[in-house]
């Protein structure tokens, strides 16, 4: 395909360091079709951004005029809690874009960061990717109170609870089963699987408190982002370069 000076093939192998061959081929693609739509020889860098958007979390909506501002308001303080606490536990991640424009694979907004192209994951960090997923529901909370938070952080929940129930059952990363694997033991008592589940429970309960008290102790940043978010819809990294520095 007919590519500009500007795309950085270093950037986008590190950004793109998960990908299958097929979805490699789908985001070329995309963004030769975003390339022809603009009526450009070359497929820019523009175009491979908002082709990666694409591939991760579907088209954008045109149609947004019927969503409430509440729902609106609501879904920036979520993503601009998850983008405040992964540049406050994760900032050698950097922080692509965060958008509330809502997307056609259902997601109301979302915030995409470029992990370090590392072979391994710690448990520091383990614990420190939980905390990100935890940061929009725990913005909800403090924002509009407990009796308040949505339904939005239902996907953000299920992969902290996968996350955090691999730690504690199959990389030996937790105290009730210490280094065995659940996989290879097979049926438990009531009692083993009880206690699995505290230590899961436990341990998720004292990361959603730690995350609330980033966002606490960065009130005025996390209304930063919020407010640039309701202006702008979508930030980019050098956006957020600015809101955070």
């Amino acid at each position: 395909k007919p590519v500009n000076d500007d795309i950085s093939v270093k950037e986008w192998a590190q950004k793109t360091s998960m990908f299958s061959g097929a979805k490699l081929e789908h985001l070329v693609n995309e963004a030769a079709i975003l390339a022809c739509k603009d009526n450009s020889k070359y497929i820019k860098n523009i175009h491979l951004d908002k082709a990666f958007s694409i591939v991760l979390a579907g088209y954008e909506r045109q149609e947004r005029d019927h969503i409430r501002e509440l729902d609106k308001k609501i879904t920036a303080y979520h993503e601009a809690g998850h983008a405040l606490v992964s540049a406050k536990v994760l900032p050698e991640e950097k922080l692509s874009k965060v958008t509330i424009i809502p997307t056609t694979n259902g997601a109301g907004g979302y915030t995409l960061s470029i992990p370090e192209d590392k072979m391994y994951q710690n448990k520091s960090y383990l614990l420190n990717r939980i905390k990100v997923l935890l940061g929009g529901r725990a913005a909800e909370e403090i924002i509009f109170g407990k009796e308040k938070i949505t339904t939005g952080a239902y996907s953000d929940l299920k992969h902290s609870t996968n996350l955090v129930t691999n730690m504690v059952t199959a990389y030996g990363m937790g105290e009730s089963l210490g280094l065995l694997t659940l996989s290879e033991i097979g049926d438990l008592s009531s009692s083993t699987k009880d206690e699995i589940i505290r230590e899961c429970k436990t341990l998720i309960d004292k990361l959603y408190e730690d995350t609330k008290n980033i966002l606490l102790s960065n009130k005025n940043l996390l209304e930063d982002i919020t407010n640039a978010l309701l202006e702008k819809e979508t930030l980019y990294y050098e956006d957020m370069e600015k809101i955070l520095h």
